[in-house]
């Protein structure tokens, strides 16, 4: 029986992964590396500084990692205070789980960054128990990230569903033992969804598929 609900952030939770596609093309290519929309979408969901070594190997190039991360930093911090919204019906969603569920968010954004957008958009009073980049040491695929949230809330992950966006995602989830819903959107269509249990296009859906489980 599913007894938590484990949330990704970017692409779930928050409306962001077309802003971020935008902005590391441009910080990308002005480093060397010709980051394209269709290469970008294969690493939804991966930690950044994996992220950067990924490509590196990809196009057996080298760059700087701090400066990249901290560019990328400025122009994800002036989004997260300004301008990503929620995904449509997630909030009605989040009220609607955290009567029944134990709720949880497992992301490979910042606590600090994670936290600007949460607070702009009265989002963490879902999320009291949260695991950020920080508190891994292996990013997405590997199933850490999701293990550490079905701890914080006290379940075993047979008994939690995650919600997720990007393969990678999916295979961590998977590899914890746990049930996926992915959500399809536009910034993610081309993704492999073969190893989520449902998708999803409209966030309504997920409370219907739980009950059911």
């Amino acid at each position: 029986m599913i007894q938590g609900v484990i949330f990704d952030f970017d692409g779930v939770v928050i409306e962001s992964e077309a802003y971020f596609e935008d902005i590391e093309i441009r910080v990308f290519t002005k480093h060397g590396i010709p980051l394209t929309k269709e290469v970008f979408s294969q690493y939804l969901g991966f930690k950044l500084d994996e992220y950067i070594s990924a490509l590196e190997e990809r196009y057996d190039t080298s760059v700087n990692h701090a400066q990249i991360t901290e560019e990328l930093h400025v122009e994800i911090k002036k989004l997260y205070e300004n301008e990503v919204p929620v995904v449509e019906h997630v909030v009605r969603v989040l009220d609607s789980l955290q009567k029944t569920y134990k709720i949880a968010l497992a992301t490979s954004r910042e606590r600090h960054l994670a936290g600007m957008a949460m607070g702009r958009l009265e989002l963490a009073q879902y999320f009291k128990h949260a695991v950020y980049k920080e508190d891994v040491t292996k990013g997405k695929p590997h199933p850490e990230v999701y293990l550490k949230a079905a701890s914080l809330i006290g379940l075993e992950p047979s008994s939690c569903i995650v919600v997720e966006d990007a393969k990678s995602g999916f295979e961590s989830a998977k590899a914890a033992g746990m049930t996926v819903i992915a959500r399809q959107a536009g910034h993610n269509k081309n993704q492999d969804f073969s190893l989520a249990d449902f998708v999803v296009r409209d966030m309504r859906e997920i409370p219907k598929i739980i009950k059911k489980l």
